[in-house]
């Protein structure tokens, strides 16, 4: 037998009912079986379930010729079905409650798995993103170093080649642009233009 989200709750309010009857009299007993036993019926029917072989079956002994003897088992039988009733109604409520923390619990692994399966993939997308990564750094620094060698070949192969009378020419022009003056003997003479 099931118990519905729909149906906790009149489960949970049978159980209260319950515990107050056990103070009752035999007739408030007797009437509060019935009615469990009318709801039990009901929430088997609205559940497309057969309805257990404990719900019909609340007759009291009777004693033939035994007048008192009827009366003392059955106040006692009443008494005791109720309290077995109280341990089914119990058990109902246990088992619908384990069976809601069980689906949560199955919520929450397949939530933990959804999101595990959601951190792999984005740990491959990283790994890929690295992987582009050193490739675009191993470039870069490969670009680098051609550029580097590119500027020293571009420097080292300029070299200018003048003979000893353009240099003699161009050295008495840097002198004197610059205010000295070397005589033929080697003297430097600094004057002011």
């Amino acid at each position: 037998m099931t118990i519905t989200d729909e149906q906790i709750n009149k489960l949970d309010t049978l159980i209260i009912e319950g515990i107050v009857v056990l103070s009752s009299l035999q007739q408030g007993k007797k009437n509060y079986i019935n009615k469990v036993q009318d709801i039990i019926r009901s929430f088997c029917i609205g559940n497309g379930e057969t309805i257990p072989d404990w719900v019909d079956q609340a007759f009291p002994p009777i004693y033939i010729g035994d007048e008192e003897h009827t009366n003392q088992a059955t106040k006692d039988y009443y008494s005791e079905l109720l309290l077995r009733l109280l341990n089914v109604l119990r058990e109902l409520q246990s088992q619908y409650y384990s069976r809601k923390q069980l689906d949560e619990i199955k919520k929450q692994t397949n939530e933990s798995s959804k999101q595990t399966v959601e951190a792999q993939k984005q740990t491959i997308e990283t790994q890929k993103a690295n992987k582009w990564t050193k490739v675009a750094v191993v470039i870069s620094g490969v670009a680098v170093v051609v550029s580097i060698v590119a500027v020293c070949f571009s420097t080292c192969t300029r070299t200018v080649r003048v003979d000893e009378t353009q240099f003699q020419e161009i050295k008495q022009h840097c002198l004197v642009d610059s205010g000295i003056r070397i005589g033929e003997d080697g003297s430097i003479d600094y004057f002011s233009q």
